[in-house]
C-alpha cells in the first residue's frame, strides 16, 4: 500500500547556538515526525523552529506561541510508493498545510503542499493520484478505501510523536512546561 507520512524540513542554522545540544542529521533535509523520531531528530525540530520563527531562546518561543497560536516550520506531508516520494513544496508550512491538504482530499478539491514544484491531484471515483509538476511522468495512486487508513495511521503517528517530544521536553527541557501546550495545538487529522 502506498504511504503519506507527516515530516518537517530541516531549517538550516547553527547547532551550537541553542541551550540544548544537536547533532548533525546528514541526507534528506526531511525528517519524519512519528513515534521513531529520535531525541536528536526532535532537537533539530526544536532548533528549526526556533531559527525559522527567529526565536532567540525556547522562553520567547512559547511567548509567542501563546501569543499567535501558531509558528512557521516547514514540512507537511510526504506521498510515497515503494520507489517514488513526492515531498512538500517550497513553504508549505508543517502545521497548516497536513490537516488542511487531508481535508481536501476527502473533499475532492485542490491542495496546497508548498510551490516549486507544485503537487497536483487528480480525482477519480474510488480515489486519487498525487503527482509533482517537475515529474509528471511518475504518479502515485491512493484509493479512498486505503486514504481512510492512511488518515487513522497519520493521526496515530502524531500522537505517538507527541509522547516522545514531551519526553524529550522532560528529559533536555524540564525547566520550560510552557512546551506541554503543543500537544493539543499541532497536527489534527479528524475528520
Amino acid at each position: 500500500m502506498n504511504t503519506i507520512s507527516i515530516v518537517f524540513e530541516r531549517f538550516y542554522f547553527d547547532l551550537d547556538q541553542f541551550e540544548f545540544k544537536i547533532d548533525e542529521i546528514e541526507g534528506n533535509p526531511f525528517i519524519p515526525v512519528n513515534g521513531k523520531t529520535s531525541p536528536n531528530e526532535i532537537s533539530m525540530l526544536i532548533g528549526s523552529l526556533l531559527s525559522i520563527n527567529r526565536a532567540a531562546t525556547i522562553d520567547s518561543l512559547v511567548d509567542e506561541l501563546q501569543k499567535e497560536d501558531q509558528l512557521a516550520l516547514g514540512g507537511g506531508l510526504t506521498f510515497s510508493s515503494h520507489d517514488y516520494t513526492i515531498y512538500p513544496g517550497c513553504c508549505s508550512d508543517f502545521q497548516m498545510d497536513g490537516p488542511g491538504t487531508i481535508l481536501n482530499l476527502q473533499q475532492k478539491k485542490g491542495i496546497w503542499m508548498g510551490h516549486n514544484p507544485d503537487i497536483l491531484v487528480d480525482y477519480t471515483d474510488n480515489g486519487f493520484k498525487i503527482y509533482s509538476e517537475d515529474n509528471t511522468e511518475k504518479s502515485i495512486y491512493y484509493t479512498f478505501d486505503d486514504f481512510y487508513l492512511i488518515k487513522k495511521n497519520l493521526e496515530a503517528d502524531r500522537l505517538q510523536f507527541l509522547d516522545r517530544f514531551l519526553a524529550w521536553q522532560q528529559s533536555t527541557l524540564p525547566h520550560i512546561p510552557g512546551l506541554s501546550v503543543a500537544k493539543g495545538t499541532y497536527f489534527s487529522f479528524h475528520s
